[in-house]
C-alpha cells in the first residue's frame, strides 16, 4: 500500500510541474521497468521481499522518477526553442547523460561500502542498500537509452493541444506564472548571496552549527519499540511459592488482560515459567496477549503504549507479587523484552551474596534515577527456599540397593519423569510419571518413598537419607565465564535507550574495582552499532568525493558538493526531535540516503554552472544561470521524493515506529537540502571555483594558450605543403596543383562557414535562455 502512494504521488507531482501528459507518460513507463527489473534482482542476489528491501523500493521510486525527470525536461525545453523532438532529445542527452551518469555512481558510491559491513548493522544495511543500489543502476541505465526513445516518440511542442489543455491549461498557465515569479525570486537571491559572501558565510556557519548541535545532542537509540500485537505481563511471587498460589496471580493477570477487550482478542497463562529467564520456577508465570488487528486499535488507548501504561498500573494492585508488563523485542533473540539489559558480574571470583548485595545497591541507585527511568529490577534470587537431601551411601550399599535408585525414585515421584508419546484422536500425547500433589507437599513425603532392594524388601527413603532445609539461588548465571546478575531497566516515554545506557554507564564507573558490567541484548547491538555509524558516513563521503573528482577530472570542485551535505543533516534531525522520535539505526539509514540525495542536487548545479564557466562566461553569471536553469528540475525532483516517502511518515499499523522513523529522517532532510540548500550549493560552488583560479589561475586562459599553440603549429605544418612548388616543374602538372590548391581553399572555407553558423546557433541558444 506504502509503495503504490508512494508511485500515485509522485505521478501527480511530475504532471503538475511538467504541465503535459504526454511527458508525464515518460517517467510513469520508465518507473514499472527499473522496480521490476529490482525485484528480478532479488533471485539473484537471494534477497526476500521483507521490512528493509520494501524500504528500498519506495524510496527508489522517487530515485526513479528522478533520472526521467532531469531527461525529459532538458528535452522539454529545447523542443520549446525550436528543435524538432529528435533533435531535441540528441541535443539534451549530450547535455545530461553526465550528470545522470555521477548522480546514479554517486548514490551507488554511498551505499554499496556499507554492504560489506558485518554484525546486525551489516544485516540490516545490506539488503536496504543493495536493492537501492540495483535500482539506481537499472534507473541511470532507463535514463539512457528507454528514456530518450519515449521523449522522441511521446513529446510534441506545446502548440499541439490536446484534451488535457483544454481541461487543465488554466492551471497550468496560472502555475507558470506563479513558478515564474519564484525563479525570478529565487536568482534574485543567488545573485545577492554569491556577491554578499560574509552574509553567505554566516548562513552556513549556522547551518553546521545547527547540524552539529542537534548531532551530539538528539537522543540516541538502536531499533525503537515496536508493536508487534502481542504484550505479556510476567509474576514472580515469593520465593518458594506453591504453583497454586501462582496459579491464583496468574488467573488475576488474565482476567486484568481481558477486561481491555477492545484490544486483546486472546489470552494464554504460564505457570510455572519465567519468562524472563527462560527457566522453570513454581513462583513464576506469565500471561501473553494477543492483540486485534491494528486497523481495530486506532485510539491512544488502545495502542501499544497506552496499554502497557493501563495494564501496568491494573497489576500493581495485585499484593501477592511483583508484576512486570511488557512487550518482546524489536529483534527476535535478543532478550526477552525491549527493555536495557546488562550483566552485573563479579570479576574477583567472590560469593553470590556479596555479589548480590552489590547489585541490589546498584538497582536502587538506579531507580533513583526517576528522571530516565521507570523501574530497574533483577529475576535473579541467592535465598530462594530449598530442601537439601543427603543419601547414606554406605546404608545403600549394606542394603544392597543401588545409589542411582535414590535419585531416581525421588525424580520420578517429586520431579516427575517422561515414559513414552503415543497418538491418538489425531494427536501425540506425552506419558510423563509423578506422585499426586497430594504426596509432595511436605519434607516428610521424601521419607515415604519406598525403594527395592535386591532381595525383594521395601526399604523407604527416610532410612537412608537426612532431609534439611536450606537457602540458595535457583539458578546460577554466568557470562563471559564471570558470575553475573542480570540487571532490567526500563526508559521513561520520550528518554531513548542512548539516553538509558550513558545514565548506566556513569553510574556503573563508581562501582567497586571486583565488579564490572556488559552489556547484552538491544543494548549491546546498540554500542556496537554506535561504533560503526561513524565509518558508514565516513565511507560514503570517500567514495562519494572520488566519484566526482573523476566526473570534474578536479580535486577541488567536489567540496562545492560535499560541503552542502550538513544541510541535509539539519534537516533529518530536526525533524526527528520535532516527531519525538531518537536517532536510531533507521534516522542513520535514512542520512545515509540523504547523502547521495543532496549531491543529486548539488550536481546538477554544478554541472550547469561549471559548463557555462568553461564556455566562457563570468563565474557569478555562469552560476546564477546555471542555478535558474536547473531551478525548475530540482524542485520536480525534490517534490516527488518527498511526497513519495510521506506514506512512510504517516505510517500507521505494524512496523509503524521503524517506517515513522526512515519516512520521518528522509523527507525532512530533503525538505532542508531543497529549501535551504539550492542557495547554499551555488556560494560553495563560486567560493571553492574562485579559490582554485587563486591557488591555480585561469585554467581557460592556459587552455585557449594551448589551442592557439596548437593551431599555429598545424598551421605552419600546412603552408610550406600549398606553397611549395618546383619551378622545373611540366606546364601540365601546373593546372593539377591548382586544382588541389583549390580544393584545400574551398574545404577550408568551408569549414570555417560552418564553424560560423555554428557559433551562430550557439548564440542563439543562449540568448533564448536568457530570455
Amino acid at each position: 500500500q506504502t509503495l503504490f502512494e508512494a508511485i500515485v504521488l509522485v505521478l501527480i507531482v511530475v504532471f503538475v510541474f511538467l504541465g503535459n501528459f504526454r511527458a508525464t507518460l515518460v517517467p510513469i513507463l520508465a518507473v514499472p521497468v527499473s522496480l521490476v527489473g529490482t525485484f528480478a534482482g532479488f533471485a539473484a542476489l537471494g534477497f526476500s521481499i521483507n521490512l528493509l528491501t520494501m524500504f528500498g523500493m519506495v524510496l527508489a521510486v522517487g530515485i526513479v522518477v528522478d533520472d526521467a525527470i532531469v531527461v525529459v525536461e532538458a528535452v522539454e525545453l529545447h523542443i520549446e526553442h525550436g528543435l524538432p523532438p529528435m533533435e531535441a532529445t540528441e541535443k539534451a542527452m549530450d547535455e545530461v547523460s553526465g550528470p545522470v551518469m555521477a548522480i546514479a555512481l554517486v548514490l551507488c558510491a554511498v551505499f554499496v561500502p556499507v554492504a560489506f559491513m558485518g554484525g546486525m548493522t551489516g544485516v540490516m544495511y545490506k539488503q536496504f542498500a543493495i536493492t537501492l543500489a540495483v535500482s539506481v543502476l537499472l534507473s541511470a541505465l532507463v535514463a539512457l537509452t528507454m528514456t530518450p526513445a519515449l521523449c522522441s516518440l511521446l513529446l510534441r511542442p506545446r502548440s499541439e493541444k490536446g484534451i488535457i489543455d483544454y481541461l487543465f491549461g488554466w492551471f497550468f498557465k496560472l502555475f507558470d506564472i506563479v513558478f515564474g515569479w519564484f525563479t525570478h525570486l529565487y536568482t534574485a537571491i543567488v545573485r545577492f548571496l554569491v556577491k554578499n559572501l560574509i552574509v553567505s558565510f554566516l548562513i552556513i556557519g549556522a547551518v553546521y552549527y545547527g547540524a552539529y548541535h542537534l548531532a551530539t545532542t538528539t537522543p540516541t537509540g538502536f531499533i525503537p519499540m515496536e508493536d508487534q500485537g502481542i504484550v505479556l505481563i510476567s509474576c514472580t511471587l515469593p520465593s518458594g511459592a506453591s504453583l497454586e498460589r501462582t496459579e491464583a496471580v496468574v488467573n488475576k493477570l488474565d482476567e486484568i488482560m481481558k477486561k481491555h477487550s477492545d484490544a486483546v482478542e486472546n489470552t494464554i497463562g504460564l505457570v510455572g515459567y519465567n519468562i524472563m529467564q527462560g527457566n522453570m520456577s513454581s513462583n513464576a508465570g506469565a500471561v501473553i496477549g494477543a492483540l486485534k488487528d491494528w486497523d481495530e486499535r486506532t485510539t491512544p488507548e488502545t495502542q501499544l503504549r497506552g496499554l502497557i501504561g493501563a495494564m501496568t498500573k491494573e497489576a500493581s494492585e495485585i499484593k501477592e507479587a511483583s508484576t512486570v508488563v511488557f512487550c518482546p523485542p524489536p529483534v527476535p533473540g535478543l532478550g526477552m523484552s525491549s527493555a536495557l539489559t546488562m550483566e552485573f558480574q563479579d570479576r574477583s571470583g567472590g560469593e553470590i551474596m556479596p555479589m548480590f548485595s552489590a547489585a541490589k545497591d546498584f538497582i536502587a541507585k538506579v531507580n533513583q534515577r526517576q528522571d530516565i527511568f521507570t523501574s530497574a529490577y533483577t529475576m535473579f534470587n541467592p535465598a530462594i527456599p530449598m530442601l537439601k537431601v543427603d543419601v547414606d551411601r554406605d546404608k545403600l550399599q549394606n542394603l544392597q540397593i543401588p545409589v542411582k535408585s535414590a535419585f531416581l525414585a525421588m525424580q520420578i515421584n517429586l520431579g516427575g519423569y517422561f515414559i513414552n508419546q503415543f497418538n491418538q484422536f489425531g494427536r501425540t500425547w506425552r506419558v510423563m510419571m509423578q506422585a499426586e500433589s497430594a504426596y509432595r507437599r511436605d519434607p516428610s513425603d521424601i521419607g515415604s518413598i519406598y525403594l527395592r532392594s535386591q532381595n525383594g524388601s521395601m526399604v523407604p527413603l527416610s532410612t537412608v537419607t537426612t532431609v534439611n532445609q536450606t537457602t540458595g539461588p535457583e539458578v546460577v548465571l554466568r557470562y563471559n565465564l564471570y558470575r553475573t546478575v542480570e540487571v532490567n531497566a526500563s526508559t521513561k516515554t520520550g528518554i531513548s535507550s542512548g539516553q538509558g545506557i550513558a545514565t548506566i554507564e556513569e553510574l556503573a564507573s563508581k562501582l567497586p574495582n571486583q565488579y564490572g558490567f556488559e552489556w547484552t541484548g538491544m543494548a549491546y547491538q546498540e554500542k556496537q552499532a554506535s561504533g560503526q555509524t561513524m565509518v558508514i558516513l565516513g565511507l560514503g563521503l570517500v567514495f562519494v568525493f572520488l566519484f566526482l573528482a573523476a566526473q570534474y577530472e578536479s580535486w577541488g570542485i567536489p567540496f562545492a558538493v560535499l560541503l552542502s551535505m550538513p544541510t541535509v543533516v539539519l534537516g533529518a534531525l530536526l525533524g526527528v526531535n520535532a516527531a519525538g522520535l531518537d536517532m536510531n539505526i533507521y534516522v542513520h539509514i535514512g542520512i545515509l540516503t540523504l547523502i547521495g540525495l543532496s549531491a543529486k542536487n548539488a550536481i546538477l548545479i554544478v554541472e550547469y554552472a561549471k559548463m557555462n564557466y568553461d564556455g566562457g562566461m563570468d563565474l557569478i553569471e555562469a552560476t546564477v544561470e546555471g542555478a535558474r536553469i536547473r531551478f525548475r528540475p530540482i524542485l520536480m525532483t525534490s517534490f516527488a521524493f518527498i511526497l513519495g516517502v510521506l506514506p512512510l511518515a504517516q505510517a500507521q499499523g505494524a512496523s509503524a515506529a521503524c517506517r515513522a522513523a526512515l519516512g520521518v529522517s528522509v523527507m525532512c532532510g530533503m525538505l532542508a537540502a531543497t529549501l535551504v540548500g539550492i542557495f547554499i550549493i551555488p556560494v560553495l560552488y563560486v567560493t571553492v571555483q574562485g579559490l582554485i583560479v587563486l591557488v591555480t589561475g585561469d585554467q581557460r586562459k592556459l587552455t585557449n594558450i594551448q589551442n592557439e599553440a596548437t593551431a599555429t603549429e598545424e598551421k605552419a605544418a600546412i603552408t610550406p605543403a600549398q606553397t611549395e612548388v618546383k619551378a622545373e616543374a611540366k606546364d601540365a602538372a601546373i593546372p593539377s596543383t591548382k586544382a588541389n590548391l583549390g580544393q584545400a581553399e574551398n574545404s577550408t572555407k568551408g569549414e570555417k562557414t560552418a564553424a560560423k553558423e555554428a557559433n551562430n546557433q550557439h548564440a542563439q541558444v543562449d540568448l533564448d535562455k536568457k530570455d
